[in-house]
């Protein structure tokens, strides 16, 4: 009974211990998912801060950014804008994983920084639009990205020791199931089947724990992925974990730097202070964060500057420092730039060939390059301090305080005058001024800046020159033309004399007011071509003749030319002309070319059948063999005698024969193109010459001449028939070595035809 109550006793023990086994093991069960959880969240989060910082380091937003500052090219603004999208993009989806509170403030912190720059992106573009230079307009964008780099450290050390705490967690948890898996195999011994069965459930929930510490270990390469190098180091100075960042800083495989330490990768001239530094880290009691600037040594031995963000955390009993590096060496670039651009500013300012002065706000020099101090006769150690007034001659001191109240006031951004500045020897200098203002990164006004240029001797050229303008003036009054003086295009008329207004009938002032109004006096025939030619006038030529109709009806001929006036450079300045009425020169020219007009038609056209002269005949016979032996191009010649013309001459005079001539020369000149040439050889023998024609179509040719001669009436109800021989050569059909040859066949066979028709007349009488 004993033994019954017993086993009983024994089997609810079981039973009790079975349940609260059972309760346990869903209870750790339970708490595995929600670190599970938790990791799977934080290992997701961490993956978009290191996205996220990829994307908003000097290799993504900023990079981009820049590069269309300094370019402005539209791929840069496209690449500067999907950029930021995407820094957009990830940082959202980093907020909605957020579960801490206290890390919202340094997201907004980051997307300030984030609006910042997409907002400085437009105006960048407005002033690539409005051609302002890439210097100018970094000056003008600078923004200050430093809080949302911390903000990203902050982010960064708090999501690693975040995701450390749940390691530990994991790792406490995975020790307790161990203790309740020892306890299990206990109460096996003691409770046998149903301690068994608790093994069971226990060692499975172990195998879980263990594929998701498993699983943890492979997220934790998303640390891979952070573009900033991140180094995990023992208390012993043992480098236990590196990303890929940091492989690619030290310029070695990651395997090389795990498992060595940290002091290796130090220069040798700060190695112990680095030691000394590392354990007085690891020393310190209490959590803490630190950010040192430090020297890192590749395996090439080169020295990189970097800036290490180190936070500690425990694992256990073991302490480690987490390192977030950033290498900084291009800011020191920059700063070694800065400083090779003060050598030169100071450089420039000590060497300057132009007057170099800062003014504070109230008109004092502040200091002065050499060139100033020689200018004004002083030493630059003795003009900071000196009003700029006192240096200035009584006339022009009130004019420069006025001057310098409106820069100060934002009425002009600078301003420039030629003032004249006192010597110490009281002679006076000149100087071209310009004078602005500096401000602050707040626009707060700080000094004044001026550039002054010594121009003594140019005001004293200006004089000259007035006096020489005024002896040019008085000359061209007493010009007979119209002289005038304008710019390149005739924009602007600088001097017309008074001889303008009597050969145009219009006042100097229609063409100082509108300088092409001269055209307006143009005729139409000629206006276009006066238009067109002032293109060659805007480039320094001008030589044009053309015809302007006055006020009173007249035309006269005008013959204008200018040449170009130009400077030392060769630049041109202006174009000086004289306008010349040379109406009665033109009317004279006139007349002479139609004299020699006649003259030449007379000397080559016969004046009876104006057909040409025989001996414009033999260049003309040449030139079509030449191409006929390069080309192959046809040609006829027709040598024509008119029959019994003697006879008509005898019979019915010479004026009847004349009248003959001539209406066989019109008949024959109706019958040719405009290429082909008729000449008249001798008394009644003639020549034609075809063009590009051959020995048939010549025929045709003649057979029209002969259907179209008419008969000529003489004396009362008498006609006379006008009927002629020829002869025909082709070239190709006879070969012809020259113009005489050619004439010498066509005569052939003229006179064969003659005897075939004198035969043929015979035979039919």
């Amino acid at each position: 009974m004993a033994k019954r109550h017993l086993w009983m006793i024994g089997l609810l023990l079981c039973g009790v211990f079975s349940a609260l086994i059972l309760l346990a093991s869903n209870h750790y069960r339970t708490q595995q998912q929600t670190l599970t959880r938790q990791l799977e969240q934080q290992s997701v989060l961490h993956s978009l801060i290191a996205l996220l910082t990829r994307e908003l380091g000097y290799g993504g937003m900023i990079h981009y950014f820049k590069n269309f500052v300094m370019r402005g090219e539209p791929p840069d603004y496209g690449a500067a804008r999907q950029a930021i999208e995407r820094v957009e993009r990830f940082l959202a989806e980093s907020r909605n994983f957020n579960s801490a509170p206290h890390l919202e403030v340094e997201f907004r912190r980051i997307a300030e920084v984030v609006a910042q720059y997409k907002a400085m992106l437009e105006q960048v573009r407005q002033l690539h639009g409005q051609g302002v230079s890439a210097a100018e307009i970094d000056r003008r964008v600078q923004i200050d990205d430093a809080p949302a780099m911390l903000a990203q450290r902050t982010i960064l050390n708090f999501l690693q020791a975040e995701l450390n705490r749940s390691v530990q967690d994991l790792q406490r948890h995975n020790r307790r199931v161990l203790r309740s898996l020892v306890a299990t195999v206990l109460l096996a011994v003691l409770l046998g089947i149903g301690a068994s069965v608790l093994s069971y459930y226990y060692l499975r929930f172990a195998l879980r724990s263990r594929h998701t510490i498993s699983r943890l270990s492979e997220r934790q390469r998303l640390l891979d992925a952070a573009p900033n190098p991140i180094l995990v180091v023992a208390e012993s100075g043992e480098i236990v974990f590196a990303n890929a960042g940091a492989a690619t800083l030290f310029e070695v495989e990651k395997s090389d730097l795990i498992d060595s330490y940290l002091e290796q990768w130090i220069p040798d001239s700060a190695k112990l202070q680095h030691e000394h530094l590392r354990q007085l880290f690891f020393s310190t009691q209490g959590a803490r964060t630190m950010v040192n600037p430090v020297q890192l040594q590749t395996r090439n031995g080169t020295v990189r500057d970097v800036e290490v963000c180190i936070g500690l955390y425990r694992l256990g009993d073991a302490q480690y420092a987490v390192a977030n590096i950033l290498d900084v060496s291009s800011m020191a670039a920059v700063r070694n730039r800065l400083d090779e651009a003060e050598r030169k500013f100071r450089a420039t300012f000590e060497m300057a060939p132009v007057g170099i002065v800062h003014v504070d706000l109230q008109f004092r020099l502040i200091e002065v390059n050499p060139y100033f101090a020689r200018l004004v006769g002083w030493n630059s150690g003795e003009l900071p301090g000196k009003p700029v007034p006192d240096l200035l001659a009584p006339q022009d001191q009130a004019l420069c305080q006025q001057q310098l109240h409106r820069l100060l006031h934002d009425e002009v951004d600078h301003c420039k005058n030629e003032l004249r500045f006192l010597h110490r020897d009281n002679r006076m200098v000149w100087g071209s001024t310009v004078m602005s203002l500096c401000r602050d990164r707040n626009g707060k006004p700080l000094y004044l800046i001026g550039v002054i240029e010594d121009i003594t001797e140019r005001k004293q050229f200006e004089q000259h020159l007035i006096a020489s303008e005024k002896k040019f003036k008085t000359i061209a009054q007493y010009v007979n033309g119209v002289v005038w003086m304008a710019t390149p295009g005739a924009t602007r008329v600088l001097f017309v004399n008074d001889a303008y207004e009597r050969v145009w009938q219009r006042s100097k002032e229609s063409i100082y007011s509108n300088p092409r109004s001269f055209i307006d006096a143009v005729v139409p025939e000629d206006r276009g071509r006066v238009q067109n030619e002032l293109v060659r006038h805007a480039k320094g030529t001008w030589d044009i003749h053309y015809r302007i109709e006055r006020p009173d009806g007249s035309v006269r001929h005008i013959h204008d030319e200018g040449t170009a006036v130009r400077d030392d450079n060769g630049a041109m300045l202006y174009l000086v002309g004289l306008a010349r009425d040379v109406t009665e020169e033109q009317l004279f020219r006139e007349r002479l070319e139609s004299t020699n007009q006649q003259l030449e038609k007379l000397a080559k056209f016969d004046p009876l059948t104006m057909a040409l002269r025989r001996q414009y005949s033999t260049p003309e016979m040449e030139e079509c063999i030449a191409l006929f032996r390069r080309y192959k191009t046809d040609a006829a010649l027709i040598f024509i005698d008119l029959d019994d013309f003697k006879t008509v001459n005898d019979r019915y005079g010479h004026e009847t024969g004349d009248e003959v001539l001539i209406e066989f020369a019109r008949v024959v000149r109706s019958c040719l193109r405009a290429t082909d040439s008729f000449y008249r050889y001798a008394g009644d023998e003639f020549l034609i010459l075809l063009r590009e024609t051959t020995q048939g179509d010549a025929e045709k040719v003649v057979a029209k001449m002969r259907r179209k001669l008419p008969s000529v009436q003489v004396g009362l109800g008498q006609v006379v028939s006008i009927q002629f021989s020829c002869g025909i050569v082709a070239l190709g059909a006879q070969f012809c070595d020259s113009a005489r040859d050619w004439v010498r066949l066509a005569d052939e066979r003229m006179y064969e035809d003659k005897r075939q028709r004198e035969v043929a007349v015979q035979s039919v009488n």
